[in-house]
């Protein structure tokens, strides 16, 4: 009777003591929270601070009344000829695409010349251009290229956006373009505020003169390859031995001949209301045509990385391959490893194909839309995506007359009377262009692709990649 009380006054006193003790524990993290949320909104409080002082140092020096509508309208018509620039880019119209985005940038321009502002020796890029690791790459690698090549400019670029795909890639860059590290919650607000002084993703503005970005990349990228420079960025040595231990667990240094490849196959497929909705589907893939290419660099003894997104489909077994597009760990870090340590890339045309050449690796390109300005890559190829109609390939001409893939990367226009389809890279042209690869350290232009670059540039496109040779004589009636 007396051990039932003395047990049950114990097992009160427990009780009451686990009460108070969980009140307390609750009241500290209430504390905690208030504390950490007031701090949190210091801090953001200050960031805005700062920025209303930025641009009241800059707009308030000219500030006029009169300029609010003057500013407001500018704007509005930026936002016009841009929408005009995507419905363009939509139809593959590549030409009044370019011209409104041109267009656009140039009314940011006036804008600044206007306010007297247009000879400050700095702009911002913003989230339009960090959102994106392929955006990142080529338009801020272009920004720097231009800097070296133009010795006469002296610009200086300020990164104010966090919002990114990648953000560990990005900050390789604060070495070139310092970051003003706003809190990602203020982006929006600084960058309508202060849209003049953003960099565009479309073009780039060298001399007063707008170029559209793709023109731009290649025409600046062969300039500076002429200064013989070191890559622009180089992978740190504590993400070097990050990367490699991830890769020991998969016996990455037993079973492999101490290198591997990178491999990235679009495939970007979106369900919305029970409809499959694609954007931009030309530059998808099958990953299964890659099987032979894949088959013989296992066979060398490469460990070979498959990254991106995953989709249904999977390749078969084998202690050299990693399908890390089915791990539960898919870290920044690790993707920057993979694309900046591999010893080539083999991909398709999105984001992650612009990242090795910032680090001085190769990569192939293959299923390459947009052949009229596809992107130009130092000793790098590429495998042109080419269209049929209905059992007939379209040549170069045809696609240009058309307007069918000559300036695309999305749905190909419908046009009574054909059936236009983008044709995929077969198995054996993807091989046979890795076999390239691996033979040629540099890649040089042969007679045969001076040809073909000589055509494009006579149907309105300008100096291309570097095309798979092997591609080339099989293709070269229509590409020639």
């Amino acid at each position: 009777m007396v051990l039932g009380q003395n047990f049950r006054i114990i097992f009160m006193v427990f009780v009451t003591n686990c009460y108070l003790l969980l009140k307390i524990i609750a009241t500290l993290m209430i504390q905690f929270i208030n504390l950490s949320y007031n701090k949190r909104l210091i801090y953001l409080n200050n960031k805005l601070n700062e920025i209303i002082a930025i641009i009241n140092e800059i707009w308030g020096k000219n500030w006029k009344k009169e300029n609010e509508s003057f500013i407001s309208t500018q704007y509005e018509l930026r936002e016009e000829f841009n929408r005009g620039g995507q419905l363009a880019y939509l139809e593959s119209d590549n030409e009044k695409a370019n011209i409104n985005y041109s267009m656009a940038n140039e009314i940011s321009a006036k804008t600044l010349e206007k306010l007297g502002l247009n000879n400050l020796p700095f702009t911002f890029i913003g989230s339009e251009i960090t959102k994106s690791i392929g955006h990142i790459a080529q338009c801020l690698s272009l920004r720097q290229k231009i800097i070296d090549v133009e010795v006469d400019i002296d610009h200086k670029y300020l990164v104010t956006s966090t919002l990114s795909a990648n953000k560990h890639y990005l900050s390789y860059w604060y070495k070139y373009f310092p970051n003003f590290d706003l809190n990602s919650k203020v982006d929006f607000f600084i960058e309508s505020k202060m849209w003049p002084f953003y960099e565009s993703v479309n073009s780039v503005r060298v001399k007063g003169r707008e170029i559209p970005l793709l023109q731009a990349h290649n025409m600046y990228s062969k300039d500076w390859e002429k200064l013989n420079r070191e890559p622009l960025l180089r992978l740190s040595d504590d993400d070097k031995e990050f990367g490699y231990n991830f890769l020991k667990a998969y016996g990455f240094e037993r079973v492999s001949n101490g290198k591997f490849i990178t491999l990235h196959v679009r495939n970007s497929k979106i369900w919305a209301n029970g409809r499959l909705l694609t954007h931009a589907e030309g530059r998808n893939a099958d990953i299964r045509t890659y099987k032979k290419a894949i088959n013989h660099l296992l066979g060398l003894g490469y460990f070979v990385i498959r990254i991106g997104d995953k989709d249904e489909y999977s390749l078969s077994a084998n202690p050299r391959y990693l399908d890390y597009t089915k791990s539960k760990c898919n870290l920044d870090r690790l993707n920057t490893f993979f694309l900046a340590e591999c010893d080539f890339l083999i991909g398709t045309n999105s984001g992650p194909i612009c990242v090795p050449p910032t680090f001085g690796k190769k990569v192939l390109q293959t299923n390459s839309t947009n052949i009229g300005q596809a992107v130009y890559f130092t000793n790098s190829l590429m495998l042109p995506k080419l269209v049929e109609d209905r059992t007939k390939i379209l040549s170069l001409g045809e696609m240009k007359k058309y307007n069918a893939g000559f300036y695309s990367d999305n749905s190909i226009r419908k046009l009574e009377g054909h059936d236009f389809r983008w044709r995929n890279n077969s198995e054996e042209e993807i091989f046979e262009a890795v076999l390239e690869m691996l033979q040629h350290l540099v890649v040089t232009n042969s007679p045969i692709q001076e040809e073909f670059q000589n055509h494009v540039k006579k149907l309105g496109g300008f100096p291309t990649a570097n095309i798979s040779n092997s591609f080339i004589n099989r293709w070269e009636s229509i590409l020639t």
